[in-house]
């Protein structure tokens, strides 16, 4: 298996209390959120729509962890994968 380099940046946005429940669970999220994208190979992080699936399992990961439906979308400011 290669190796590869993911590197990203993203803003999400939701419900009110979006913050305050982050804030609560910071830990769990990271997690999620670097499980969500060291499970994907690199021909998933180049197949066309890519970021459409990583935004979609993003959200889903965190409601999860949440407990309840609060993130409501993501917008990428850096995706660089190498």
């Amino acid at each position: 298996m290669g190796t590869r380099y993911l590197k990203t940046s993203f803003l999400l946005t939701g419900k009110s209390n979006l913050r305050e429940l982050f804030e609560e669970r910071q830990p769990q999220l990271l997690d999620a959120t670097l499980n969500t994208l060291g499970s994907l190979s690199l021909a998933d992080l180049e197949e066309i729509g890519s970021r459409n699936l990583i935004r979609a399992r993003l959200i889903s990961a965190y409601n999860e962890v949440l407990g309840v439906r609060v993130v409501e979308q993501i917008f990428f400011s850096d995706f660089v994968v190498q």
